[in-house]
């Protein structure tokens, strides 16, 4: 606006603006996707893809992102993986949403690990985080829609809509794969998608 704001607010500005950007955007394209998967009107096209491919792009776009926000993100990608047929803009999708749950559900420890590799014939990729974890009482229930876990502070902690993992969930089953989480309440989540290899 023109006044004599001091270089280090004039950052700090930027900096929050950029985050409330992203995040509109987010939740944006979260009710974009949530919508024409809940109107049956998501289509998918299926191409023989590399997952570490799409690990690259989307490490890349959270580059910034991780950065400003103090994240560190380590890349443990396996070699010479098979080809996987998926719809790539829809794995971009799932991956973002559970980047930005493991985001968001971090506190001091701000780590994320994203893992590529083979498991029983299957290609998958892996997003760990370091956060405040799930109970087991809560994890068959994470994936329905709407769905949000509410013990303690936790929903004032981390705010968001319940549609992520549902999003996620149907992505899968859309490809024929599988989701597994395993997590310990304190200790972080790990979510891993299983991919049929070509």
């Amino acid at each position: 606006m023109g006044s004599n704001t001091l270089e280090e607010k004039k950052i700090e500005y930027y900096k929050t603006i950029n985050k409330e950007a992203r995040r509109l955007l987010r939740m944006v394209n979260k009710i974009l996707s949530f919508s024409k998967i809940e109107s049956g009107k998501r289509e998918y096209i299926f191409t023989p893809t590399d997952i570490n491919e799409i690990v690259d792009r989307v490490i890349s776009s959270y580059q910034h992102h991780f950065k400003n926000s103090n994240f560190t993100c380590k890349r443990n990608l396996a070699e010479n993986l098979p080809l996987i047929n998926v719809d790539e803009e829809a794995i971009i999708d799932a991956l973002n949403n559970l980047i930005d749950n493991a985001i968001k559900y971090s506190a001091s420890i701000k780590l994320i690990e994203i893992t590529t590799g083979m498991k029983a014939q299957r290609v998958f990729v892996e997003v760990k985080d370091s956060g405040i974890g799930i109970k087991e009482k809560d994890q068959a229930l994470i994936f329905d829609k709407f769905y949000r876990v509410t013990h303690g502070n936790l929903a004032h902690f981390a705010k968001g809509s319940g549609i992520g993992l549902n999003i996620v969930k149907h992505i899968i089953d859309s490809h024929h794969g599988e989701i597994e989480v395993q997590s310990s309440y304190g200790h972080g989540s790990r979510f891993t998608l299983f991919f049929q290899s070509n």
